[in-house]
């Protein structure tokens, strides 16, 4: 039996990328049936155009747009969720529109799903960099994990879910509102999905690729990202297990590390007579350390980053409706 998805796609003043990552899926929908659904996080309906000229080169595949006024990650995706839950497919797939699919992307999901009795399906993103880098820069660690490798969790860059789960032993499940600005919201979500009694299974043939925006790549740019992963880490911590078993746990590390931040900004510091390449990478692990002390402390006390708070003009709301471009 041909297996039917809906794909699940937000975005938000990202036309061009759009357009990219649609057509990168649509060659892989074989049949009819499928379903993609875009939602746009904005106070206007910028990417509309987008999605409706993409909707008329496949007749065969279901286009639905709608527009989400309240700004944030967990709102966008709780829209897109929400809408695709109400869709005839029985999978639903999870891809960022910054990203593209390779050609067999889909095809690897499908034999997973295939080869595994799993709720979720998930599997690498490759990271495509600028050709000129800056010295401090750390690329993304690709992950390690191998094919059937059971998963703690996952992300939306990539990720196929069984809908039947979500009407099941995941009814009720949707993204945090306290990550809205955070980021994290996505492996928060599918953390509970495990705890719930869902199995994620890592297919590292099922590839997607992203493109690093040059802002990306930016001291304050890495800066701010290590505040926020453990801003997140200590919010969900806390959550499971309190404030006082969060102390106890995090108060040795943030020490450790704090202490080896120094060490390591001075060993940088003398290293850059000697090599500069080799000292302002040390001084960045050295940083890197620092930021996690501080995001650790930003989350325990409640003061955490928002580097998805965007300074927009007021939202004119529009209406919930989405609509069908059918």
């Amino acid at each position: 039996m041909e297996k039917r998805f809906t794909i699940m796609v937000c975005t938000r003043r990202r036309q061009a990328q759009l357009q990219t990552c649609l057509r990168s899926l649509l060659p892989q929908l074989d049949g009819s049936g499928h379903v993609v659904v875009v939602v746009e996080n904005d106070s206007a309906e910028y990417s509309r155009d987008v999605v409706e000229r993409i909707a008329e080169t496949r007749p065969d595949v279901t286009f639905i747009y709608a527009l989400e006024t309240e700004i944030g990650l967990s709102s966008a995706r709780n829209r897109v969720l929400s809408i695709a839950l109400e869709q005839v497919p029985e999978w639903l797939v999870f891809i960022d529109d910054d990203e593209t699919a390779r050609p067999d992307w889909l095809a690897a999901t499908a034999r997973g799903i295939d080869t595994f009795d799993a709720d979720v399906l998930t599997g690498p993103v490759h990271y495509v960099l600028p050709e000129e880098l800056p010295l401090f820069y750390q690329p993304p660690k690709l992950a390690r994990n191998a094919y059937g490798d059971a998963m703690e969790s996952a992300a939306t860059n990539n990720a196929v879910m069984r809908k039947a789960f979500m009407h099941e032993e995941g009814r009720g499940l949707r993204f945090d509102p306290q990550y809205q600005f955070l980021g994290g919201e996505d492996t928060e979500f599918f953390r509970r999905v495990t705890s719930a009694g869902g199995r994620i299974v890592w297919l590292d043939d099922a590839v997607v690729e992203e493109i690093v925006a040059p802002s990306r790549i930016g001291l304050s740019y890495n800066l701010a990202s290590w505040q926020r992963v453990t801003s997140a880490e200590m919010v969900d911590f806390m959550r499971k297990h309190g404030r006082l078993k969060a102390l106890r746990r995090f108060l040795p590390r943030a020490v450790e590390r704090g202490v080896s931040a120094v060490v390591m900004l001075g060993f940088g510091a003398v290293a850059m007579v000697f090599s500069r390449r080799r000292g302002v990478q040390t001084i960045m692990r050295g940083l890197k350390k620092a930021m996690a002390v501080v995001g650790w402390f930003r989350g325990f006390f409640d003061l955490l980053p928002q580097p998805y708070r965007e300074k927009t003009t007021p939202a004119i709301h529009v209406g919930k409706a989405s609509r069908s471009l059918r």
